[in-house]
């Protein structure tokens, strides 16, 4: 399987936060309720960590979501919110536009709702729970 870049950075990023502590995997799995095993993949980047999970991480190691939001490749929060908060993702886009925002940011949100309709198109509904 493989992962955009982003992907690629997440894992070494936890593993370099994990061992600044001095935590090894097991604390590490049993303080997030999951396998030993299930982390060293997310290191090694074998595996993805859905959006509940790096939110678990984010406050175990204590560092800012969206920085682990960007390592992974996902959405900032603000983006998925926004999508969670209307019904569709007209109504979303139409806010998007009547905003006054920068172009850059405006670009940012929009490539932000590309990667959240791509991921939910390639993973289903599971790698959003």
């Amino acid at each position: 399987m493989s992962f955009r870049k982003e992907d690629e950075d997440f894992g070494p990023y936890i593993r370099e936060l994990r061992l600044n502590r001095g935590l090894n995997l097991d604390h590490v799995a049993e303080r997030l309720k999951i396998s030993t095993n299930y982390v060293s993949q997310l290191e090694r980047g074998k595996r993805r960590a859905t959006y509940k999970l790096i939110i678990a991480f984010s406050e175990f190691y204590n560092v800012d979501v969206d920085i682990l939001l960007r390592k992974s490749g996902k959405t900032l929060l603000g983006v998925t919110e926004l999508l969670c908060r209307y019904e569709n993702l007209e109504n979303a886009l139409s806010l998007v536009y009547k905003s006054n925002l920068s172009p850059e940011k405006e670009r940012e949100i929009i490539d932000g709702i590309i990667r959240v309709i791509a991921d939910y198109l390639t993973y289903g509904r599971r790698y959003f729970k």
